[in-house]
């Protein structure tokens, strides 16, 4: 029996020895799950931590169009996700691509300025990013070859458009902090595709305005020659023929009659050159504020053209300057459209402002934007002209540097409505000529 019993004893302990190192194992393994469970846990709030960055940073990328703040934007919102000491977004000369220019930073020291100029062959490490076939690079470098001075870590990566390296990114880290990985150097290279397309947007944009600018001094030339120009000549033609008359000792009644309708004709030409100044810059527009520039700019229309245009203002506080510019440029676009493609008999121009923003409409009874564009192209596609497609973008560009929005579309029963919206930072109360004005 006590044979039995230690041979049941010695079978019992070894059992129990099975066990207890079956237990070990298992707690060793789930200790190395926990750990890559809280790693992959890590891993996932970082992701996380970077969408939300990129979200955050795309959303604020839509509301300017501005360059160097879409930059800094994107450098601050990538140092949430990868942290940094200091960090540049430098762009290849246009003239000189041998060249790189600082045109964004954060955490440079004094010496560094935007707008510094590098030659490439002077910094080996921006010059493999400029031509070699890496995503990134990471490397060490030293107090001298470093922008702060000192020991640190450096990622640097190209920025690209299809193919078409247009710039660098750089971060540095100081020696002190740990090195940067590989992951980070993918983090970095979705905030250089976003940097990247706000660059090539504002470039598009600066595009844009030059050609919007450029039909502008296309249509005063027009204009210029259309009315000024030919009631000049007129009134050449009509001091001859007084000229004439008076010293041939001739009919001093027809003589009085060219100077009559000289001076008429120099009447209207002095109001039309009027007219063209004012669309150019409208003088008043900063002394009685925008409902009252709008309203005599809509009579101005309404007396050139023929056109019957209805005003409809409350009393505006007074807005930041440029935003009263964008409104009134906007509304002349939208009149100027009118006159040229709606076929209109009627318009109205209404602004009216709440707490949060300032809402501009235009409308007409004309033929609608969908029959304009097809009209002006003779076929029923409905694709804009070219002068109206830059009309178009740069009324809705002028909102969206401001933060705004312009919307176009048909009007019930007939013609088009275009509505403008533009967020209010200030307001800088209502002037008393404007209140006074308006009446």
């Amino acid at each position: 029996v006590i044979r039995l019993s230690k041979i049941y004893a010695n079978s019992l302990n070894a059992l129990l020895a099975r066990q207890v190192e079956r237990l070990r194992t298992s707690e060793e393994q789930l200790t190395v799950q926990n750990q890559e469970l809280e790693e992959q846990r890590r891993e996932l709030e970082r992701n996380i931590k970077g969408i939300s960055a990129l979200n955050q940073s795309a959303a604020l990328l839509n509301s300017t169009l501005d360059l160097r703040q879409v930059l800094d934007i994107i450098l601050v919102a990538l140092s949430s996700v990868v942290s940094y000491d200091s960090a540049r977004i430098m762009l290849f000369e246009e003239d000189n691509p041998e060249s790189v220019r600082v045109v964004a930073a954060q955490g440079l020291p004094e010496p560094v300025t935007l707008g510094e100029i590098i030659p490439l062959a002077s910094r080996p490490l921006l010059a493999e990013l400029s031509n070699g076939p890496a995503d990134f690079i990471i490397a060490e470098l030293s107090a001298d070859d470093s922008i702060t001075g000192k020991d640190c870590w450096w990622l640097g990566l190209p920025l690209a458009v299809k193919d078409e390296r247009i710039g660098l990114l750089t971060i540095n880290r100081l020696i002190a902090a740990p090195n940067f990985e590989e992951r980070d150097g993918r983090i970095v290279h979705t905030f250089a595709n976003q940097a990247s397309t706000a660059i090539m947007n504002a470039r598009l944009y600066a595009r844009s305005s030059a050609m919007a600018s450029l039909e502008e001094r296309n249509r005063l030339s027009r204009e210029l020659h259309d009315s000024v120009a030919q009631s000049l000549f007129s009134m050449v033609l009509m001091a001859q023929v007084a000229s004439t008359v008076l010293e041939q000792g001739g009919d001093t009644e027809l003589a009085h009659n060219k100077v009559a309708t000289l001076q008429e004709t120099a009447s209207a030409a002095l109001q039309e050159m009027r007219s063209l100044i004012f669309e150019l810059r409208p003088a008043r527009l900063e002394e009685v504020g925008l409902a009252v520039a709008l309203k005599q700019h809509a009579a101005e229309v309404a007396r050139r053209n023929g056109l019957e245009v209805n005003f409809c203002a409350e009393a505006l506080p007074r807005l930041p300057a440029d935003v009263e510019v964008a409104l009134f440029r906007i509304a002349q676009e939208a009149l100027a459209n009118v006159v040229k493609h709606a076929h209109a008999s009627r318009a109205s121009l209404a602004i009216d402002a709440d707490d949060s923003q300032v809402i501009l409409s235009i409308e007409d009874n004309g033929v609608g934007i969908n029959k304009q564009r097809a009209a002006a192209n003779g076929n029923a596609t409905g694709a804009a002209t070219p002068s109206r497609t830059l009309g178009l973008t740069s009324m809705r560009e002028r909102a969206a540097l401001l933060g705004g929005s312009v919307s176009i579309g048909p009007r019930r029963p007939e013609g088009t409505r275009v509505v403008a919206r533009i967020p209010i930072t200030s307001a800088v109360g209502v002037a008393g000529d404007e209140v006074e004005a308006l009446r």
